[in-house]
């Protein structure tokens, strides 16, 4: 009977109890391989794997910082934007302020010159010296 290895099971070494034409019984070990060759493999896939997981595990890490700083930069372009439209608002409150202290700093002064040109009618001092 012909006996087949798997492909990639290892160099094989034939067991001293099984020579050419040798009976054997059920049980018997008739081949061992050397598997030296298979945990290299093994150990080279394994390292492989771990490289890839860390590879992946520093993607996502990647990822999930441009999405806290993309987060980050729309936040701040939303404060931005409200700190602007407050200043304008602001602007336009000073504005009419200011206007409404401008308006009443000319009633004051319209005022001051009536009280002056009523006393200079109603013979102040210099009027009741005449």
């Amino acid at each position: 009977m012909v006996i087949t290895a798997p492909y990639g099971a290892g160099r094989s070494a034939d067991h001293e109890a099984c020579g050419n034409g040798a009976k054997v019984k059920k049980g018997d070990v008739l081949v061992e391989f050397d598997n030296t060759t298979v945990k290299q493999k093994l150990a080279q896939d394994q390292s492989a794997l771990k490289s890839a997981d860390a590879e992946i595990q520093q993607s996502r890490a990647a990822a999930r910082l441009k999405e806290e700083k993309d987060l980050t930069d729309v936040m701040t372009a939303d404060y931005d934007v409200r700190k602007t439209r407050m200043d304008a608002s602001k602007e336009e409150i000073l504005s009419v302020i200011e206007g409404e202290q401008a308006k009443l700093k000319v009633a004051d002064a319209e005022q001051k010159l009536k009280e002056a040109e009523s006393q200079a009618q109603s013979g102040s001092f210099f009027g009741s010296v005449r």
